[in-house]
């Protein structure tokens, strides 16, 4: 019985950790589009301030989405806690300084990912180990013994990890989570042309798949949610129709083989 309320708690807390990576993830590409907007309304009237101020958003927002990332694979504390403090930060920043009422929210909501990760730093392994002599199971997360080769949490053997296809996510995850990032700066950057020509349905379409395929690609790269690492696959193939047409879908093509071939390389959440 005890046992049983043991690995409840584990549970929560690791549903915790994973709920704050997303949204940690999720405000880093909301800093990514704002850093992006910055550089786009700079090009009509140039102002040289403007420019190291989106690069810095920008490089801001890649911290924080390795920050998610961290956090949803359970490793490198420090990293995935600044990670999480620079979106609210910034927003919030923009929202006094600027009057910007547009941030509030994503900044409020950013925030909620900082307490989430805060409240469970805890359950973070670094280097995928938990202390001398442990190490962390890639399937459930949990703390084993360095030289056990079966789980006793989830039955994960450790022997065989070998094998052909064990950097099919990587490679899926990494085509797509590029060509997702590459349509959004594509659209933004053509933002006035894009609108004119095409119309707001089709250009927020565009944007709307090209966010699904970040997160899908970021599923693929920490190997959790398969379902999510697919549907965003896919949607990234529509959303790269914005990089001039012929050039975006090869790319999202592949990521969606390499991640549809690599179903039973993604993890148990848990």
């Amino acid at each position: 019985m005890e046992g049983s309320r043991g690995i409840e708690r584990a549970t929560r807390k690791t549903r915790k950790v994973l709920v704050g990576g997303v949204i940690v993830i999720l405000s880093g590409t909301l800093l990514l589009l704002f850093g992006v907007l910055i550089l786009a309304l700079n090009i009509p009237s140039p102002q040289p301030i403007m420019i190291p101020l989106g690069a810095g958003v920008l490089a801001c927002s890649m911290i924080s989405i390795f920050g998610g990332i961290a956090a949803l694979d359970r490793r490198d504390s420090p990293l995935a806690l600044i990670g999480s403090m620079l979106p609210p930060a910034i927003f919030l920043s923009a929202y006094v300084l600027e009057e910007m009422t547009g941030l509030i929210v994503p900044g409020l909501v950013s925030l909620s990912g900082v307490v989430l990760l805060v409240t469970s730093r805890k359950e973070f392994a670094p280097g995928g180990r938990t202390g001398f002599g442990n190490r962390t199971c890639v399937e459930c997360g949990r703390s084993i013994d360095w030289d056990v080769n079966v789980c006793p949490h989830c039955g994960h053997d450790f022997r065989k990890e070998g094998g052909s296809g064990k950097s099919f996510p990587y490679i899926g995850g990494g085509f797509t989570l590029g060509v997702s990032i590459a349509s959004i700066v594509a659209v933004i950057w053509w933002l006035g042309g894009c609108l004119e020509y095409w119309g707001l349905i089709l250009v927020s379409s565009w944007l709307i798949s090209a966010v699904m395929g970040i997160a899908g690609g970021i599923a693929g790269l920490v190997r959790r949610v398969f379902p999510l690492a697919l549907i965003g696959s896919v949607f990234a193939i529509w959303g790269s129709i914005s990089i001039l047409f012929v050039i975006g879908p090869p790319f999202a093509i592949v990521g969606l083989v390499f991640t549809a071939i690599s179903r039973k390389r993604f993890r148990k959440l848990g």
